[in-house]
């Protein structure tokens, strides 16, 4: 027995959970841990109220009722609070609170308190972080899903929604692999887009871009990074972006440019291109079968060097102009 007692004493004393035992809500022992977290020392606490740990009395009365109506009903209680610490100040505590004899309460009550500070800290930084992602997604022309741990949709923005035409439904369940089921079916190639995801979800570190090719025509830039939170990967945020007009655009510079060059090299008498300081840059290919060299080897070569193939030819070199 005496074993037993010198374990549990020793658990009591080194656990960093606060713990007390109050009877009739009058303190009777307390842990060195609740001593830390409230301020007090263990003669400052024992023989006290619990009132001591409370900001008013309303919250003290309040409190009070509501352990004694869980108690009676399921026999424990766990509830989130603000205590009060002895110089003033709040800490919030994960409080479970358990009777000493289940078929007495009066015989006392044993309460722990875990200190619940910094993951309060960390949660009040992810929301602020996500109000300003929600207000930055709102200011972008891309489309903007920002993905949780487990594929758990936490943002969009609602140009992501135009873009895609999601329904409401889909959106409502905030499942990422109904979103990706969903894009699946609206690209040409579908498969490869859901096998691109499963490699980038595999790598948290990885930053990735993708064209992605829609059927009715449209072309979308996909950027994908992990969220951070201070130094931690918390998510994944996939921007989307519709380039359609600008790959267009693109395309008719690319024909054009064939076209020109088609017709550049369709015209029967020798032509060069020189810049400022006459090398030749360009030559259609009657210049530069004349040269009898290929255009490539007239690249870059100083355009005097040609003239002896004017006189060759027979075409001569035009007069100057004596006015």
């Amino acid at each position: 027995m005496k074993e037993r007692e010198g374990k549990l004493a020793a658990i009591f004393g080194t656990t960093p959970v606060g713990i007390a035992v109050s009877v009739n809500r009058v303190i009777r022992e307390v842990n060195e841990t609740m001593c830390r977290l409230s301020g007090y020392t263990r003669d400052e606490m024992v023989g006290q109220s619990t009132r001591i740990l409370y900001d008013t009395d309303e919250a003290y009365e309040t409190m009070g009722d509501r352990i004694q109506e869980q108690l009676s009903a399921r026999g424990q209680m766990t509830v989130e609070i603000s205590a009060r610490r002895k110089d003033g100040s709040h800490f919030p505590i994960m409080l479970s609170v358990t009777p000493m004899d289940a078929l007495d309460i009066s015989k006392g009550i044993v309460f722990t308190a875990l200190d619940i500070s910094e993951s309060k800290r960390v949660e009040e930084v992810l929301r602020q972080s996500l109000s300003e992602l929600a207000a930055t997604l709102e200011s972008t022309a891309d489309g903007i899903l920002v993905v949780g741990h487990g594929g758990k949709v936490q943002r969009y923005s609602s140009r992501f929604v135009k873009m895609w035409g999601m329904s409401k439904d889909i959106l409502a369940k905030g499942n990422d692999q109904d979103l990706i089921e969903f894009a699946r079916q609206q690209l040409t190639d579908g498969d490869g887009f859901v096998k691109r995801i499963e490699e980038i979800l595999t790598q948290p570190e990885l930053s990735s871009s993708d064209v992605l090719l829609l059927k009715d025509g449209r072309v979308f830039e996909r950027y994908s990074r992990p969220l951070r939170l201070e130094r931690r990967i918390v998510g994944r945020v996939w921007s989307f972006r519709d380039v359609t007009e600008r790959k267009r655009m693109e395309l008719r510079l690319v024909r054009s440019a064939e076209e020109w060059r088609a017709t550049f090299d369709a015209i029967s008498t020798p032509v060069s291109i020189q810049d400022r300081d006459f090398k030749i840059v360009r030559v259609n290919k009657a210049f530069a079968e004349g040269l009898e060299n290929f255009a490539g080897e007239s690249c870059g070569q100083n355009l005097l060097r040609g003239f002896s193939w004017f006189d060759r030819t027979g075409i001569g070199l035009p007069p100057c102009s004596n006015a």
